[in-house]
């Protein structure tokens, strides 16, 4: 955030600039390098001013344009060698780049973004048990085991109800509905929405066609519904617990926890076992460009799968192998606590559901690992980010624009995270 006494300076400059004429004799050379000399603060949010100090920009707005991590900012004056840019909402950590008729400057340090964050509850009453068909809040889960969630297009939400053997849909009014199964007891049968039988369903997600996949753990099955809610089997997996949809080639990935192995289910139904060995892997997924990655909740670790070559290559990104804690920073310091889910953005960065340290971690693309949201004790508390509570989450998932759901596990709600 700016200081007092920051936005003091920022708003006497902008009446400046503003001020200033379309061209006050200021102009560009494109000939010369742009050169960024520095930027002031060098921290903030949504909506915070940045003056940008620097040599040959230009006196026209309509001549230029400044990016953040590849969101355009808004200019809001300009002066010869002086810049006044507003951060845009959802930007994160970057650099600046600025263009003028073509030609480009890199800023040498990046700007960190400082993300607000407001919890609410969206379904759930915090008991557990089966209510269906009323508001999101008045509804009741039975998250017996590890439990998933995933989003589609429209913004409608999925969620594996292990312990009522169904699988859930919150619409973007917020009221639940059981999209397939249904309530009468485990089983396992394939058709419509009224006939088909689940037995622990734990993790669902989507195809780009919105066909949902659900890892059926005790049937040993990963079962497909389509749009209409019709189910059928889809491949034979041992102990199926997470799942992952690759949406560029429609390859599915699953993981099998007491076998330690994760599996490459193709289109067609085809199964091939990942060359690389887990302790107790809970979840997969795949990011755009084609990487799998693996929570190893035995090892508390986050391991990133290289498809190459069909070599499989496998690395550890964040975590301590065998060491559980909750200390944030870079590839071999950082820890987790029995992480059991993991979420990508459309930035490639990973969200961890630590579970047992009641938070979702942040692995950015340079495997540095901080705490995203969560105090870290366990508890149940809607309203601002940095008091917010949960227990024991187990999934997470982000809609389209850009705010995140957390299957609260422990306390038996799904929670939104509003993020700007």
């Amino acid at each position: 955030m700016i200081s007092l006494k920051n936005t003091g300076a920022c708003v006497l400059l902008l009446l400046a600039l503003t001020g200033c004429k379309k061209n006050d004799g200021f102009v560009h050379n494109p000939s010369a390098p742009i050169l960024i000399d520095s930027f002031l603060p060098s921290k903030g949010s949504y909506g915070t001013e940045v003056l940008i100090s620097g040599h040959n920009f230009t006196a026209r707005k309509d001549q230029i344009s400044v990016t953040l991590n590849g969101a355009t900012c808004e200019v809001v004056g300009v002066k010869g060698g002086q810049l006044l840019v507003k951060v845009p909402m959802k930007a994160g950590s970057g650099h600046f780049i600025i263009a003028i008729d073509g030609e480009t400057k890199s800023s040498d340090s990046a700007f960190t973004y400082i993300y607000t964050k407001k919890v609410t509850t969206v379904a759930g009453n915090g008991s557990q048990g089966f209510i269906d068909r009323v508001a999101g809040i008045a509804a009741s889960f039975y998250f017996y085991d590890r439990t998933g969630l995933t989003i589609d297009a429209s913004g409608n939400l999925y969620i594996a109800d292990c312990g009522n053997h169904v699988v859930r849909k919150i619409d973007t009014a917020g009221f639940v509905t059981t999209f397939a199964g249904h309530i009468n007891g485990e089983g396992y049968a394939d058709g419509p929405p009224s006939a088909a039988m689940f037995n622990l369903p734990t993790d669902v997600d989507m195809d780009k066609d919105g066909n949902l996949f659900v890892a059926d753990r005790w049937n040993w099955f990963v079962r497909k519904v389509t749009p209409d809610g019709t189910a059928s089997s889809f491949a034979a997996i041992a102990d199926p617990a997470g799942i992952g949809v690759d949406k560029k080639t429609g390859n599915v990935y699953v993981t099998n926890p007491s076998g330690g192995a994760v599996y490459q289910v193709l289109p067609d139904g085809t199964v091939n076992t990942l060359p690389v060995s887990f302790n107790y892997p809970s979840d997969v997924a795949v990011d755009t460009a084609g990487y799998v990655w693996v929570v190893d909740q035995g090892l508390s670790t986050i391991v990133k799968l290289d498809p190459a070559g069909g070599a499989w290559t496998a690395t550890t990104v964040a975590g301590i192998p065998g060491t559980n804690g909750s200390a944030n920073g870079g590839p071999g310091t950082a820890s987790f606590n029995n992480p059991v889910g993991i979420t990508i953005d459309k930035h490639n960065n990973i969200y961890i559901s630590d579970y047992f340290n009641n938070s979702i971690r942040l692995v950015d693309a340079a495997g540095n690992t901080s705490t995203f949201i969560g105090t870290g004790a366990a508890g149940y508390k809607d309203g601002d980010g940095s008091v917010a509570q949960f227990s024991t989450p187990s999934s997470t998932v982000f809609d389209k624009d850009g705010n995140m759901y957390v299957l609260d596990r422990g306390n038996g709600y799904i929670r939104k995270v509003t993020i700007q």
